[in-house]
């Protein structure tokens, strides 16, 4: 089961008469004897939630993948563009493709020999419209995802470390924002501008930025350095964002998790109302937060630690023979190992175009469209996790002994164009187009295919 520990010590100051925090926020004051042990904002748990079945049948729930689609070298991100029949793959060769989902299956649609060097980062706008990588070799392509056309290249004075696109629908001006591998700059870019000129620079981190992500319903873009600090930023000013927000300093938030506990985020995920967010970090663990207090919610424990103690007294379902785990065990101690160095030498020597090593893909946890599931990246397979009752509905791919799946993209869509799922009340919920096709894309740590699993007969089930 998904392993939830309480947050990192360190509680924000308790409020005065002056604060702004709401109390069902900040929780009661803690007895003196217990003014020392970590908290969680108070959040209201549930035994089971409504429509389950219905938001479970949206998801492709299958112990073994159904097809794998190649590439010449390592597979190092994947990418859904929202509302098209799209997705995209980068390897290491610096390959980028283009797919299309169609009814049942995808189809092969258009590749580019995007770099010179490997694809480090892959970013998909909101609206689905763009697409843009990132590499070693200090430049950023930008293309559009409806005509599979390379539209604009950016020559940078630094080589890029994450990226990510920070635009609404209907905005002009397409900012995409860049962060220096080797120091705490962002850089933003207006990709459709055709030139290499900065629109401006975040200045708000202190060490190199090591995750970003634009929340299309804030408006404001979270990001994180190698320090463990975390940020909000309004794409248009470059400063703090003027509305959304519930309290007025950093102190009140629990932002200062990360760095409380010496770890920083390897990516970051929005729940597509905006609502929360989650940070999966390099020491296994996935913290989520809402959005608006910057509270942390809960913490998902996945370390090579909890999976142990999983397999020594956990449920017998979630159990592995000896041999399977330590075969597991000793691919995922490698596996920290390569992430380590991004996180924690992001800032020390990684900054040349040959300096850096090469790194495997980076995990990413995603919400599903109706925001009550979070799908994590482990070493038993992909787990989804009940974010209502706390409880792992099931492990996708657990199957795949031989796979440990790191990026993941969800397609929650039919195959027709427009054809999006509604999971956002439970009206809408229990409607669900049973007909709907959703796969589970994911690359695989040292792997060249990229991975396609589907929702499969009640036989195929966890």
């Amino acid at each position: 089961m998904a392993s939830e520990v309480p947050a990192e010590p360190g509680s924000p100051p308790q409020p005065g008469p002056s604060s702004t925090a709401n109390d069902e926020d900040v929780g009661p004051i803690l007895p003196p004897s217990l003014d020392k042990l970590p908290t969680v904002e108070e959040e209201e748990e549930v035994e089971t939630l409504q429509y389950e079945a219905q938001y479970l049948a949206s998801l492709p729930l299958a112990s073994t993948y159904e097809r794998s689609y190649m590439h010449r070298d390592t597979v190092t991100a994947v990418a859904v563009a929202r509302g098209t029949d799209f997705f995209l793959t980068a390897s290491a060769d610096g390959v980028l493709k283009f797919w299309k989902k169609l009814a049942r299956g995808v189809e092969f649609a258009k590749q580019y020999r995007a770099h010179v060097g490997p694809i480090t980062a892959l970013a998909v706008s909101a609206d689905g419209s763009l697409a843009a990588t990132a590499s070693t070799d200090a430049s950023v392509k930008v293309f559009d995802i409806g005509s599979f056309d390379m539209i604009a290249m950016l020559r940078l004075p630094f080589v890029p470390g994450a990226i990510e696109w920070a635009f609404q629908r209907g905005i002009p001006v397409a900012r995409l924002a860049v962060s220096d591998l080797a120091t705490p700059a962002i850089a933003v870019f207006d990709a459709r501008s055709g030139g290499d000129e900065e629109l401006g620079r975040v200045t708000l981190h202190s060490s190199p930025v090591t995750a970003m992500k634009f929340s299309p319903e804030q408006g404001a873009v979270i990001s994180a350095d190698a320090a463990g600090m975390v940020e909000y930023w309004d794409p248009g000013t470059l400063a703090s964002p003027a509305t959304g927000l519930r309290f007025d300093f950093k102190l009140d938030t629990d932002l200062y998790a990360l760095a409380r506990a010496g770890t920083t985020a390897l990516s970051l995920a929005v729940a597509r109302d905006g609502a929360r967010w989650a940070a999966l970090c390099a020491d296994g663990r996935v913290r989520l937060f809402r959005y608006a207090t910057g509270r942390l919610l809960k913490v998902l424990d996945e370390s090579l630690a909890a999976a142990a103690e999983l397999q020594r007294s956990g449920p017998e379902a979630f159990r592995l023979e000896p041999i399977d785990f330590g075969r597991r065990a000793a691919a995922e101690k490698e596996l920290a190992a390569a992430l380590g160095v991004v996180s924690a030498d992001a800032g020390a020597g990684l900054g040349t175009r040959d300096a850096a090593p090469p790194r495997p893909a980076t995990p990413n946890v995603v919400f599903d469209e109706s925001g009550n599931f979070l799908l994590v990246p482990s070493l038993l397979g992909v787990k989804v996790v009940n974010l209502a009752t706390n409880a792992c509905a099931g492990v996708i791919g657990g199957g795949e002994g031989g796979e440990r799946f790191l990026g993941l993209a969800l397609f929650q869509g039919g195959g027709a164009r427009g054809r999006r799922l509604l999971a956002a009340g439970a009206e809408s919920a229990a409607a669900v187009d049973v007909a709907a096709d959703p796969t589970l894309l994911a690359c695989a740590a040292g792997r060249q295919r990229l991975v396609d699993i589907e929702r499969c007969d009640s036989s195929g089930y966890w």
